[in-house]
């Protein structure tokens, strides 16, 4: 089996509940990692793995779009990537709002969505 990690992605993005989150908009943090079968593959051409670019774009298509609720963005990253790559056999994603308008609070909040198919 073999993964393929994007990690600590950044973006700004307009996901939220609550009315300013969706107007100014907020940080966010996001990683993927996906799981297929190599022997499957040949591993000596791009065209035989999982494209770094191609799986940034399924984030960032997401994470573009506004959103209410980050296991909304979970799920929409991880049933595009099964569409388009039925051959991965697991894939999990971590979304962190990395200001939460949350008042007193200091860190981040965030979700992992983890998928066998």
């Amino acid at each position: 089996m073999l993964t393929v990690h994007l990690k600590d992605l950044v973006f700004y993005g307009r996901h939220g509940v609550y009315a300013g989150e969706t107007e100014t908009g907020a940080a966010f943090q996001a990683s993927l990692s996906v799981s297929y079968d190599e022997t499957t593959h040949d591993l000596d051409k791009l065209t035989g793995v999982l494209n770094y670019e191609e799986l940034f774009a399924i984030i960032k298509q997401h994470m573009d779009t506004p959103t209410a609720l980050l296991e909304q963005v979970a799920d929409a990253i991880l049933i595009t990537l099964h569409q388009r790559y039925p051959y991965v056999k697991h894939a999990l994603v971590s979304i962190w709002k990395l200001e939460p308008p949350i008042p007193h609070f200091q860190g981040k909040v965030g979700v992992t969505l983890e998928r066998l198919f």
